[in-house]
């Protein structure tokens, strides 16, 4: 399974895709998720991440992604509730373009995406969710979207494969604008995560 390059695109969101289903219409499998979702007090590193106040209101929404049925991420994505309550958010399905689609919908015009990566072994739990040994490599990503006044989300992904630890900072209006961004920073182009062996669908 390949991660899309234009994943995070605004031209993905008008299509009615998301993340998730913009790599699996690019692969060419088929996405499903499975999805929690609260309301609870932000952790100290969450509220940090988003401007809160230690202990503020965020929405949760935690997801098991499978390609053709194999589960190959977890993602835990966290936003201020303020942005949140009373919209699609709050449901399990928020539509066509997903969460980032109801945001701009709403007025909250993203403009950039942070991503900070590393490599980990998955713990029992992740091991159990991923349907991987204990121990497995897994990528990890914490993405925060920014819109140009404030953060809006801090997504915490894990995915299965382990590649090499990087950055990335990226608009989200266009495939060109990414690889844009990154060139003008002097940055290496993007790199794109791939996963092998029994994760590939």
């Amino acid at each position: 399974m390949r991660l899309a390059r234009n994943r995070l695109s605004r031209a993905e969101r008008g299509a009615g895709r998301g993340t998730f289903t913009t790599d699996a219409h690019t692969g060419g499998w088929t996405a499903r998720v499975d999805v929690d979702i609260r309301v609870e007090p932000a952790p100290d590193d969450v509220a940090a991440a988003l401007g809160l106040a230690p202990g503020a209101e965020v929405l949760v929404r935690d997801r098991v992604m499978f390609a053709d049925d194999v589960p190959v991420q977890l993602a835990t994505s966290c936003l201020p509730r303020d942005l949140t309550e009373g919209t699609a958010i709050e449901r399990a399905d928020t539509g066509p373009g997903g969460v980032y689609a109801r945001l701009e919908e709403a007025g909250h015009v993203l403009t950039r995406f942070t991503e900070a990566v590393r490599i980990g072994r998955a713990a029992e739990r992740e091991a159990d969710q991923l349907d991987v040994p204990v121990g497995a490599a897994l990528y990890r990503i914490q993405r925060t979207a920014h819109t140009a006044a404030r953060p809006v989300e801090v997504n915490l992904i894990t995915a299965v494969g382990a590649v090499t630890s990087s950055s990335t900072s990226c608009p989200p209006s266009s495939r060109r604008a990414v690889r844009g961004a990154g060139r003008s920073r002097g940055a290496r182009p993007r790199h794109v995560p791939r996963f092998h062996g029994r994760d590939r669908p």
